[in-house]
């Protein structure tokens, strides 16, 4: 049988367009027939391949709420926890076992990749909020006929990314801080007021300043020790410039 809807079949009184949308019709007639078109579509497989397409299947008497989608949002944050990009902040745990390189050390190219990979696996593992917040976050000149119809807006991911952050910030407090934690090592590394990071976290956008301080003074004792064994390698080369030298050697400037 042919995909195309112009197929045509002939009938008694003239011809009517033979397509798939009059074949189910037509399979749904069939009691038995029906009863298994009704299993297959309540599967939870179908039933969430369809959810990514924003079509929803319920039976017959089942009314959506507030609570159906409040429950189906909270599933959807449960599973981001397991992500990289939403998970706990463990930046120890992206360093070699021994190092050889102080590059080794210092190598900040994982923390991109998943920043980079955050807003794919949203649009992935939470469709439901995803689709939700791109209305929420529509302009009001938008029209109330075209909110319904508006999926992940990808002019929006940055403003996702925080909000999904935020919420995991209570449901999950201590097992899904990778952005907050990530914004505050970077704010206190940069000089930031002790003052402002308080006023953000009692926000919610960066975790604890005792937190965050405790976590860079960890981050900064492991790298000194793993330098260490870096030095002490035989086959490791150590350079260095000498630019601000001055006539004698005690007068070396010298900084962090």
């Amino acid at each position: 049988m042919d995909d195309s809807d112009s197929d045509e079949v002939p009938e008694d009184e003239g011809t009517s367009t033979f397509n798939f949308e009059s074949f189910l019709v037509a399979w749904v007639g069939n009691t038995r027939r029906a009863g298994y078109l009704r299993r297959v579509l309540l599967q939870p497989e179908l039933q969430n391949a369809l959810a990514q397409r924003d079509l929803v299947v319920r039976e017959a008497g089942h009314e959506i709420n507030s609570t159906d989608v409040a429950t189906n949002i909270r599933k959807e944050l449960k599973s981001l926890q397991e992500t990289p990009s939403f998970s706990e902040f463990k930046p120890l745990d992206q360093q070699k076992n021994n190092p050889t390189l102080v590059a080794d050390l210092c190598n900040t190219s994982w923390i991109g990749e998943h920043l980079h990979d955050a807003w794919p696996r949203l649009k992935t593992s939470a469709p439901s909020t995803v689709k939700l917040l791109s209305q929420v976050l529509q302009s009001q000149w938008i029209a109330d006929k075209e909110i319904p119809g508006i999926r992940a807006d990808d002019n929006f991911k940055s403003q996702i990314y925080l909000v999904v952050s935020l919420l995991l910030g209570g449901v999950a407090r201590n097992k899904a801080s990778y952005l907050r934690d990530l914004l505050g090592l970077y704010l206190l590394a940069n000089g930031t007021a002790r003052r402002m990071i308080e006023t953000l976290n009692h926000l919610g956008i960066v975790s604890l300043y005792w937190t965050l301080n405790r976590m860079l003074n960890g981050m900064a004792t492991t790298v000194v020790r793993a330098i260490k064994k870096v030095a002490h390698d035989p086959n490791g080369v150590i350079i260095y410039d000498n630019f601000n030298f001055k006539n004698r050697i005690q007068e070396l400037a010298g900084g962090k």
